[in-house]
């Protein structure tokens, strides 16, 4: 199977369809370039579904509310931005997480 990659008509750098399976949301957040797929097939619904997802976010990112975990408690960029006791189990850790 060839992976598809096709720019969603309006949001050319947010939603694209990367495979017959999944949709991938692209967004900026802390500084980083956050490219995440989603498993549902690239119908026409899902598409719309995923834009309106990606501004969801993009809201939440600008009042300062988004909660990675919330979106994507599975992916593996997760550990990147998490918020829990593991960021603080060394000392090291604790004290960036301190002083930012």
């Amino acid at each position: 199977m060839t992976e598809v990659k096709r720019e969603v008509a309006g949001n050319p750098a947010g939603v694209q369809v990367r495979s017959q399976s999944s949709i991938e949301i692209s967004f900026y957040y802390k500084g980083v370039r956050c490219r995440e797929r989603v498993k549902l097939p690239p119908t026409n619904k899902n598409i719309k579904y995923c834009e309106r997802w990606k501004a969801h976010i993009q809201h939440e990112i600008a009042t300062r509310e988004f909660d990675y975990a919330k979106h994507f408690p599975d992916f593996p960029r997760l550990k990147l931005f998490a918020n829990t006791h593991e960021d603080t189990s060394t000392i090291e850790a604790y004290i960036k997480k301190r002083f930012e």
